[in-house]
This record gives C-alpha cells, structure tokens and sequence, in this order.
C-alpha cells in the first residue's frame, strides 16, 4: 500500500499528537511524586542546617558572647582584662541609671586585683 503525501503528513501529525498526549500523561503521573522528592529533599536540607545550628548553640552553651570569651580566657593573664571591663561597664550603667556621668579615667576603674 502506497500513501500519498498529504496522508505521510496526516499520519506524521497523529504520531506527534499521540506521543505528546503518552508524554504528557507520563509527566502527569511522575509531577507528584517528582515533588513530593524535592520537598522532601528540602525539608531534609533544612533540618540538616537546624541541627548543625542547634549544635553551634550546644557547644556554646547559649550564653552571650561576653560570657563565652570570658570561659574562653578564664585562668590567663586576659581574664583580669575582662574583669576590668566588665566592671567598668557596670559602673558606666550604675551612673548612667543615677543619672551622672560614669568616671573618665581609667584610674577610677581600677580595682585590687588590677
């Protein structure tokens, strides 16, 4: 049997639109489950990071970070710095909550283990 080439052409458009319909059923079917993965590769990504962050909060101890470099230099020659400083700020707040000005000088600051 021989085909003409308007029916070649006929036939050439039928195949195409059977394949595109057999595709788009096939994508139809593979779409939620394709994302159904991808959440759930993001949800799995998300937690990942909560934990290393819940970790980082766990090593430190979820204390501030004046009082992290304070454990972090505690027994050195740092830790009276700290000290010093730390009491300064408390006297700057004292006198700021009085209502005066906090001493200039770093003399007025210094204490007996300075």
């Amino acid at each position: 049997m021989h085909c003409t080439p308007g029916c070649q052409a006929q036939i050439d458009r039928d195949t195409a639109a059977a394949l595109a319909e057999a595709d788009g059923r096939r994508l139809g079917a593979i779409q939620p489950e394709l994302v159904g993965a991808l959440h759930a590769a993001a949800d799995a990504e998300v937690m990942k990071a909560a934990a290393e962050n819940m970790n980082l909060v766990s090593l430190i101890g979820g204390k501030s970070p004046i009082e992290l470099f304070t454990r972090l230099v505690e027994g050195t020659p740092l830790a009276r710095t700290v000290r010093s400083m730390r009491r300064r700020d408390e006297q700057r707040d004292h006198a700021q909550a009085q209502g005066r000005e906090a001493p200039a000088s770093a003399d007025a600051a210094r204490t007996e283990d300075d």
